[in-house]
């Protein structure tokens, strides 16, 4: 009988090693000084309005610190900017550069190429189902002590 514990596990650790190396191997390929923690970073800038280092954080669940290394980094490439809030003088937005425009969109249209690649043949209920299940699973993990 098959161990379904390590099934998912290898399921899950596979796909996200062949997210990762597909994506690395369009980073080389492209010749861009980033990795693909830095493009998630540079999507999210893109795709939420007046976007902070805290609202990063929140929405890839990781510590505050964690995203202003990278945000520093992204800078640091000038890929990043930091405009003041002009609502609340503690707060800064982060926005794309030129640079960090064209850099994300070089890999985004590689990202949705991997994506179209990984969903190919399985119908849309199918991967309904499976985001439900993942929410499910990822929230069971969330909401309980494990230990």
């Amino acid at each position: 009988m098959r161990k379904l514990d390590t099934d998912l596990q290898n399921i899950f650790m596979n796909v996200i090693k062949e997210v990762k190396k597909s994506m690395l191997c369009a980073i080389k390929e492209k010749e861009l000084d980033i990795s693909p923690i830095h493009f998630m970073v540079l999507k999210d800038i893109y795709n939420i309005e007046n976007c902070t280092a805290l609202s990063l954080a929140e929405k890839a669940d990781k510590d505050k610190g964690q995203i202003t290394r990278l945000v520093k980094d992204l800078i640091s490439k000038d890929l990043v900017i930091k405009e003041q809030n002009p609502n609340d003088k503690r707060s800064q937005f982060l926005k794309l550069t030129n640079a960090g425009l064209d850099c994300y969109q070089q890999l985004s249209t590689v990202h949705n190429h991997i994506f179209a690649l990984l969903s190919q043949d399985i119908s849309d209920e199918d991967l309904a189902l499976f985001l439900t299940l993942g929410d499910k699973m990822v929230n069971n993990l969330k909401t309980k002590v494990v230990g």
